[in-house]
């Protein structure tokens, strides 16, 4: 399949997060992601800011999934494994 081009206009607003809730309903799926600022201890509570919410067709969180998928495969193939923290 031949690469598309894309021609996208408008300003572009550049967030970074290391946090993300998914919900989903029947008509679509939403994406909250957040940064955490700090771990309250005293009552093992996160607090997190808010950055952005998106919105989803449940069609293009499945061509979302499909791309993350094949971009980490490619990830790993190059500069190893990803490895997570064992949870709790």
């Amino acid at each position: 399949m031949a690469k598309k081009e894309f021609d996208i206009q408008g300003e572009v607003l550049d967030r970074y997060s290391n946090f993300v809730h998914i919900s989903s309903s029947l008509f679509d799926f939403t994406l909250r992601f957040g940064l955490v600022e700090d771990l309250k201890s005293e009552q093992n509570k996160l607090m997190i800011s808010n950055v952005t919410r998106i919105f989803l067709s449940p069609q293009h969180a499945k061509v979302l999934y499909k791309i993350l998928k094949q971009q980490l495969d490619e990830y790993e193939k190059r500069f190893g494994e990803i490895k997570l923290p064992k949870e709790e």
